[in-house]
Order: C-alpha cells, then structure tokens, then sequence
C-alpha cells in the first residue's frame, strides 16, 4: 500500500488493545516471525464476534444512523 485515508476517530487506542492481540498484529506488520499469520488467525478466533463500547459515525456534522463501529478490545 502506497497511501491510505484514516478517520481517527474510529481507531482503537494503541495502550488499550489487548497485549497479546497487539503482540501478534505487531509480529505480523513488522514481520518478526515465521508464523506470524498463523498465530494472529489462531487469536482471531478469540476475538471474532468481541465487540466495545458501540459509537456512531458522524457524516459532515450529521449521525449517520446506518452506520455505527466498534472499538476494538
């Protein structure tokens, strides 16, 4: 990936993801190990279906009652 466009306001606190979900994404981007791919679809299983605290998405000052995310663990 060359450039990608990131709202902010719908990313996961970098201190509050989980420490070994966080590990494992490291290992992956910054390719530490072997079977890293491996080891993060292992702890997604985990993971799958785990939501926080729901917040709406706001489209030009407006809620955008179709859409809403979730943080991540």
């Amino acid at each position: 990936m060359d450039m990608g466009i990131v709202n902010a306001g719908q990313l996961a606190i970098y201190a509050e993801i989980d420490p070994e979900l966080r590990e494992v994404a490291e290992d992956v981007i910054l390719n530490r190990r072997a079977d890293a791919t491996e080891r993060l679809l292992e702890l997604a299983g985990r993971f799958k279906g785990e939501t926080g605290a729901k917040r709406q998405v706001t489209c030009n000052g407006a809620t955008c009652p179709w859409q809403s995310v979730s943080s991540m663990p």
